[in-house]
């Protein structure tokens, strides 16, 4: 480098279009910058907006296998009519509240015949939320019509417990087929 390059630093004629020039390159820099960290903060900000459900939801294959495993064992317990098969699943108020029922119940027809699982989603770190349909069964006649429940399935250490229970009403098949 020579004297001439650095002439503007000693008061002599400036190149103005050198100058400009750094002037627009900072400006396109700047907008570049500023422009970048605002949608970094939107999305961390639309992230952080999002309910729970949908943040948690990614249920590990292991996490949502256990918790599945729950469901259909409690749900083939109670096909069995078994008070006894039925309590290992429950936990809390729930189990108290089977505790009471008599050790073999729903003799009389319908019974529970078959179930299939509508919808799991990730509640929390430690709790899932299930849709089960179980249909009722007449011997003989098939499925005449069916309940969805909701079950509350809560991790307690490394095992699955169902920790709430709430039946919707039922819906007789042949009612809804007229």
């Amino acid at each position: 480098m020579n004297a001439q390059s650095f002439r503007f630093l000693r008061g002599g004629p400036t190149n103005w279009g050198y100058v400009l020039i750094l002037i627009i390159f900072t400006i396109l820099a700047a907008v570049g910058i500023l422009g970048y960290s605002r949608y970094i903060f939107e999305e961390i900000a639309s992230i952080s907006q999002l309910p729970e459900i949908e943040r948690l939801k990614k249920a590990t294959v292991n996490e949502q296998k256990l918790a599945k495993d729950t469901v259909s064992g409690y749900v083939n317990a109670m096909m069995s009519r078994s008070r006894e098969n039925v309590l290992p699943y429950l936990t809390g108020e729930v189990k108290e509240q089977v505790q009471k029922w008599p050790a073999f119940f729903g003799t009389s027809n319908p019974y529970l015949g078959s179930f299939e699982i509508l919808s799991s989603i990730k509640l929390n770190a430690t709790k899932f939320k299930f849709i089960v349909r179980e249909y009722q069964e007449y011997t003989g006649e098939g499925i005449i019509g069916y309940n969805d429940e909701t079950l509350i399935v809560t991790r307690v250490e490394d095992k699955y417990f169902i920790s709430s229970i709430k039946t919707g009403g039922y819906v007789d098949i042949k009612e809804t087929l007229k």
